[in-house]
């Protein structure tokens, strides 16, 4: 933001922004951390404005966070400290706290226009996610086309074909986390258009439920995984030599037994 410009400034704006949106004082305090391990680690280097790019070479430097790790993928703590330097990314370029909504465009059948985005007005009006409207909006996109497509002229002449055969369609090319979310923005928008009377029967019963199986451990382990992890294995104590024998009798007994099928 133009007029504040130092670190110190915009972590005095981003504290007053965080308490007038409702904030705990508590929660400010715990971002205060690592606002004050950034101020020493500017003046150290003598400097007195904070840009984004500041701010990434700060958790590179102070914390090891990598600009290209994957949020979801941080410690809890690496979490709250990088949330704290988006605050004050997002107050330096936007005067806010958070970053402007940027929802996806729609690209909707003039057929379908007023009823579909009739369906995106409710839901943001209701206060949901930027990431739930867009899954919403990108669902409706995929389906608008699909029933052009198959010169459906108004949503009264949808048809159990038709849902079934839009999944279907979805399920080709799309993985499963992300189908997941598609269904579920087309069960919940079919339940809309029956309460709107868009359609006089209930549809969302033919939208199959989608399950995503959580990654685990792995079934099977090729060779070079199963010899990757003894070597990881310290062999100096009597321990860990014996943790070392048990591995290496369960990874043979593992490689006699697929050999056998």
């Amino acid at each position: 933001m133009k007029s504040l410009r130092t670190a110190q400034e915009l972590i005095e704006f981003a504290k007053a922004s965080m308490v007038q949106t409702g904030y705990s004082e508590e929660y400010i305090s715990v971002l205060s951390g690592t606002w004050n391990a950034l101020k020493k680690y500017l003046s150290q280097k003598s400097i007195l404005q904070f840009t984004p790019t500041i701010g990434i070479s700060f958790l590179q430097d102070q914390y090891g966070i990598r600009s290209d790790c994957m949020y979801r993928k941080l410690s809890k703590v690496d979490k709250r400290r990088k949330r704290a330097i988006l605050i004050l990314n997002n107050c330096s370029e936007h005067e806010s706290i958070i970053t402007p909504k940027s929802y996806s465009p729609c690209k909707f059948a003039l057929q379908f226009q007023k009823e579909f985005q009739r369906f995106i007005d409710v839901r943001i009006e209701s206060g949901l996610s930027l990431t739930t409207i867009n899954r919403d909006i990108n669902c409706l996109n995929k389906l608008s086309k699909y029933l052009d497509g198959s010169n459906i002229q108004k949503l009264e002449e949808l048809e159990s074909t038709n849902i079934i055969g839009f999944v279907k369609s979805l399920s080709i090319s799309g993985k499963l986390p992300t189908l997941n979310g598609a269904v579920s923005s087309l069960r919940l928008f079919l339940k809309f258009s029956l309460d709107e009377h868009y359609i006089s029967k209930d549809l969302s019963h033919f939208v199959p439920q989608v399950y995503c199986k959580p990654e685990g451990i792995p079934s099977v382990y090729t060779k070079d995984e199963i010899q990757q992890l003894l070597n990881s294995v310290d062999r100096t104590g009597p321990i860990d030599k014996r943790n070392y024998a048990m591995l290496l009798l369960a990874a043979r007994l593992s490689i006699a037994k697929r050999m056998s099928h």
